[in-house]
């Protein structure tokens, strides 16, 4: 079959857990389809729309711009018209078979309409909340976790950009003066700042703005609830989805499979620290993964010897790195390391007893927590989202209500002092390693899927489920 993958962007230039996971996916798909990916791409020096052909890996991609140069209005960021036309024409060239759905951010929600019109199969993973929030987390720009839309809740005052609140002062002196003197992160401090002492500030267009998003909210949901089969990683994403009026019909849980790669073990081989306790992160450098409480809780920490590693990126402009240097201040025992690979996993994880992930959002999966129970690494982790349908707290790990310092700080104690405890949680860490999926598994439920869904188009059965998700 000719299969197409659309996605929020793809390597080598965007290469955050989507496209990983597309990229990892498609190359496991083409020894018996021919695969094609239509991703967003951003790019300086290039004007928006522009079509970028090329191959990466031998997959064929095409790779739209988008850097909102364009885009003033709250529909701007999730219908675009240009890049549905650009898709029309991408499937009347390829003539796909069946379009696996990644994600649309960046892109345009409408393209799922546009392969409903054109009568071709198909379906659409849920990596994260896009759909429900424009935000993507859930989170609020202040921290807290947002129930979402079925609460009605105001997405205006949370997405609001300090850039939308200073522009009634466009042309003045200080405009310009903020505009050159302000980072994105001061002028948000100031932004937050007002709306706490002033939550009902009279913002810009402010109605308009809530009426656009609730519209936002009810096309949005009318895609998906017409959408003919919906994937999600976790039962947690299914259920949240489902409680916003999403068909349960319609969705189908279906863990990720993972590259096992050589960090998967069959016994331990983490070298006992003459004392202290060695703690890693790995992941993005983003506040909502929380490692700036990380970085707190392990400078509390009162054990001689302990080290703390956090491999990681951060977004370009993005001073969160900034931040966390300065939490960790002069204290040598806190290292920023920088980005990894992932041929470099084997080696991180042999000389870390644990791997903390202190996310303050619904985690919808979580690749490094399984990454870390295939080398035989415990996972200290929030207990949000789908991450304690991975670590089974006291068995393989730890977890700790999201944002609660003194808890993520006595569960370092803890391991740092009983160091049976630990060898418990390894142990229970190899177990578990046994009930995550490979890659290759993953890709023979996907390909079963495809062509269940190819079969309806001419007039076979519906799409079986897959064995059921582990």
């Amino acid at each position: 079959m000719r299969i197409l993958q659309v996605t929020n962007g793809f390597p080598p230039t965007a290469t955050a857990g989507v496209e990983q996971y597309t990229h990892q996916l498609s190359r496991g798909l083409r020894a018996h389809h021919d695969v094609r990916v239509f991703c967003r791409e951003s790019a300086a020096g290039h004007t928006d729309y522009e079509i970028l052909d090329g191959t990466f890996d031998n997959l064929p991609v095409r790779r739209v711009v988008n850097d909102f140069q364009h885009a003033s209005q709250i529909q701007d960021f999730y219908l675009d018209g240009h890049i549905e036309s650009i898709f029309e024409q991408t499937l009347r060239e390829w003539q796909p078979d069946l379009v696996h759905f990644q994600h649309c951010i960046g892109l345009s929600a409408s393209l799922l309409e546009v392969a409903a019109r054109a009568g071709i199969p198909h379906l659409l993973t849920m990596h994260d909340y896009w759909f429900l929030c424009s935000r993507v987390q859930l989170l609020h720009r202040q921290g807290h976790i947002c129930p979402g839309p079925i609460e009605n809740v105001n997405c205006h005052d949370c997405t609001m950009s300090p850039d939308d609140f200073f522009r009634p002062l466009k042309g003045t002196w200080l405009y310009r003066l903020i505009r050159s003197r302000l980072s994105e992160y001061g002028k948000r401090r100031i932004l937050d700042a007002l709306t706490r002492a002033r939550p009902g500030l009279p913002l810009a267009r402010r109605e308009q703005a809530l009426l656009a998003y609730r519209e936002r909210d009810r096309y949005l949901l009318s895609l998906l609830a017409n959408a003919p089969l919906i994937l999600t990683p976790s039962r947690f994403v299914r259920d949240l989805y489902v409680r916003h009026g999403v068909p349960e019909s319609r969705i189908q849980v279906l863990p990720l499979g993972l590259e096992m790669g050589p960090w998967r073990v069959t016994s331990p081989d983490h070298p006992e620290p003459a004392n202290g306790l060695r703690v890693g992160y790995l992941g993005s450098l983003l506040r909502h993964k929380g490692v700036h409480l990380l970085v707190r809780a392990f400078r509390r920490l009162q054990a001689p010897g302990s080290t703390l590693e956090i491999h990681g990126f951060t977004l370009p402009g993005d001073p969160f790195s900034s931040h966390l240097r300065r939490l960790a201040g002069q204290d040598a025992r806190v290292n920023l390391m920088g980005s990894y690979q992932q041929m470099d996993l084997p080696a991180i994880l042999s000389r870390l007893d644990v791997i903390v992930i202190p996310s303050l959002w619904h985690e919808t999966f979580s690749i490094v927590a399984r990454e870390a129970l295939l080398s035989g690494t415990p996972v200290v982790a929030s207990g949000v989202g789908a991450l304690p349908e991975v670590i089974d707290s006291g068995q393989n790990g730890l977890l700790v209500p999201p944002g609660d310092l003194d808890a993520l700080t006595d569960a370092l104690h803890s391991l740092s002092t009983d160091r049976a405890l630990l060898a418990r949680l390894r142990e229970g860490a190899l177990l578990s390693a046994g009930r995550i999926k490979d890659m290759e598994e993953h890709v023979q439920e996907i390909d079963r899927l495809y062509r269940a869904l190819a079969a309806q188009r001419g007039g076979g059965a519906t799409p079986s489920r897959v064995a059921p998700s582990r």
